[in-house]
């Protein structure tokens, strides 16, 4: 998407639909199925995808600034379709028995891991490949500090210096987005 990105910026008006058509056609479908998977609703999801090729299409700069535009975008689809999840669910609580709790809960809980992977990737995405390597090695892998340096063929204190900066970037990161949602 980068590369489609990089052409709508330079590209004429009538060239840019074109690439915002090739978009539409290499990704609508994944964008349709990210919004459905959680939204349950073909409008919906229909509709989502039209506002996200119409952000495209205005924001395209912005975009291209982005080292991966695609999972940016792909986020923004998964926001709208919790959002719509959230705001809907409210309305057939009412009628839903003790079966379908359990599948709403589940979604719930699917919902939740979304939103962290998104916010984990976003965290990631701003650190260093030397800092985002030390981070993957340890919380996701559960290696020791002996067997990342092993692994990166780095000596443990440089293994630790990495650690600490990416884990006080971690923190700046967490701290600069709870002042943004206030």
């Amino acid at each position: 998407m980068k590369r489609l990105i990089q052409e709508l910026t330079n590209a004429s008006k009538t060239d840019k639909e074109n690439i915002l058509e090739q978009i539409y056609n290499k990704y609508g479908k994944l964008f349709y199925n990210i919004v459905y998977d959680i939204s349950k609703n073909h409008d919906f999801s229909l509709e989502t995808i039209n506002d996200i090729i119409l952000y495209i299409w205005n924001n395209h700069k912005k975009l291209d600034n982005l080292t991966n535009p695609l999972a940016y975008v792909n986020m923004m689809l998964y926001n709208k379709a919790i959002d719509y999840y959230r705001k809907n669910k409210r309305r057939i609580v009412d009628f839903i028995d003790e079966k379908h709790i359990d599948i709403l809960s589940e979604k719930e809980d699917e919902i939740r891991k979304i939103e962290n992977k998104l916010i984990v990737d976003e965290m990631l995405s701003r650190l260093n490949e030397d800092e985002r390597n030390v981070i993957i090695l340890k919380y996701a892998y559960e290696q020791s500090l002996n067997e990342i340096s092993n692994t990166l063929q780095i000596s443990i204190k440089k293994v630790r210096l990495r650690l600490e900066k990416a884990n006080k970037k971690i923190m700046l990161i967490k701290e600069s987005s709870k002042k943004g949602d206030k």
